[in-house]
């Protein structure tokens, strides 16, 4: 579950990527689309913050999910491939790492889609 993967990345990985994730309108949207992964067999723990009332009157100023790595391969690969997308809509799967294939579910297309969206911080 979440307490699992997230306690395997403090511990073995803290590998961090920062990206700029624009307006508070864009990072409420990332709220609500990790919000969705219950709803799709998807299960990554995530998390937001809300600068204090008093400061910032309750902005979202950061919003950010633990990942594995294939999520950014595929981010990375749908940029240079322009069939890909169309493939794993069609088969739900991905040779990633150019070995066996890999389910991809639609909400992990969907945010590797949306991550080419976000320059890096």
């Amino acid at each position: 579950g979440h307490s699992d993967t997230l306690f395997s990345w403090s511990l073995s990985h803290k590998t961090m990527i920062l990206l700029n994730g624009g307006y508070a309108a864009n990072l409420q949207k990332l709220v609500d689309f990790f919000d969705q992964q219950g709803n799709r067999n998807v299960s990554y723990p995530w998390a937001h913050f809300h600068e204090e009332e008093a400061s910032l009157n309750g902005a979202l100023t950061c919003v950010g999910i633990v990942l594995p790595e294939k999520i950014y391969a595929l981010s990375s690969q749908l940029q240079s491939e322009n069939q890909l997308e169309s493939y794993i809509r069609r088969t739900g799967m991905w040779g990633y790492d150019h070995e066996e294939e890999v389910e991809i579910s639609k909400w992990e297309l969907e945010f590797a889609l949306e991550l080419n969206n976000y320059g890096l911080a």
